[in-house]
């Protein structure tokens, strides 16, 4: 008997020391603010959680989130210190260059009512009991700027103002690889051109869609749209649409792409970040004119 009690024991145990384990490996979360397309989408940063609850919570929010603002949103409370990890890159932008600072506790989520003036409406899921206590509101930029001297000044618990989650990522997987994709067709209204993106499971991808039509006649080739219109979707819900590319909330980056930005203002462009997942491009003519285009996909990040 008292060997049957001593196995159990060592059963008990290692089924304890394995719930423990399971319960400390981190699912990541890509945070950030703006909609899919905006110039002010220019800093992400990385997040861990290790809780059961709160990431099954971290999924129920992205799940009800919305591609633009609902109203409502909610934000991360963390722990941080200095020093890169790897892990925290700020992936809006290409070069997806690390952060000087990590993630080292997730404190809870905040939820924000942002059609009230986005005050603090109360605390959703505090994982510990100080969700509420004070604490630093910043971006991650100004914390990567000397996180030594951040945290002596204003302590390590931070929020984002206006980053919520995004996305949920790998960051250690292998990144798509969209190697810059080329198609010429015809399209019209009733039967536009149609493209597809699978950005896989890993990390967010950096991508600059293109449209050419005018600038196409100068190449000899015969009955170019004059005026193009791509359409992004996921799923049967649009994300991202344009019509002429210097309308694109972020035109001023776009011009910056001396090789890539399209010659004729009638052109289209799209630069964007795509979270993991299956996207559908449909190219139309924006006055319902049929038309010979050309549809680009160049992908931006390092390989």
């Amino acid at each position: 008997m008292s060997l049957l009690r001593n196995s159990l024991a060592v059963l008990a145990l290692a089924f304890a020391a394995g719930t423990a384990a399971q319960a400390q490996t981190p699912v990541y979360f890509l945070a950030g603010g703006g909609t899919q397309e905006t110039s002010n989408r220019s800093q992400a940063f990385v997040v861990g959680i290790t809780d059961p609850a709160a990431i099954a919570r971290a999924r129920e929010i992205l799940a009800a989130r919305t591609n633009n603002w609902s109203g409502t949103d909610y934000r991360l409370r963390i722990r941080i210190a200095a020093g890169a990890d790897g892990i925290n890159k700020n992936y809006f932008n290409p070069a997806r260059p690390n952060w000087a600072w990590r993630a080292t506790e997730f404190v809870g989520f905040v939820f924000m009512d942002y059609a009230t003036g986005g005050g603090t409406t109360g605390g959703d899921f505090p994982i510990l009991p100080d969700l509420n206590a004070e604490c630093y509101t910043t971006s991650p930029g100004a914390i990567s700027a000397d996180p030594a001297g951040f945290i002596a000044r204003n302590g390590n618990t931070v929020e984002m103002w206006g980053y919520s989650i995004l996305a949920e990522i790998n960051p250690t997987a292998a990144s798509s690889a969209v190697l810059n994709l080329s198609t010429r067709g015809r399209t019209s209204s009733d039967n536009p051109m149609i493209g597809g993106i699978v950005v896989n499971a890993g990390a967010p991808k950096n991508v600059l869609i293109r449209v050419l039509g005018p600038s196409l006649t100068a190449f000899g080739v015969p009955n170019a749209l004059d005026n193009p219109k791509v359409e992004i979707f996921t799923g049967p819900t649009k994300i991202l649409e344009n019509d002429n590319w210097k309308d694109s909330p972020r035109a001023t980056e776009i011009q910056s792409m001396t090789s890539l930005r399209p010659t004729d203002d009638r052109e289209c462009a799209i630069l964007t970040t795509l979270f993991p997942g299956t996207y559908t491009i449909s190219v139309t003519g924006s006055t319902g004119a049929a038309g010979t285009v050309l549809m680009e996909v160049y992908d931006l990040d390092p390989r």
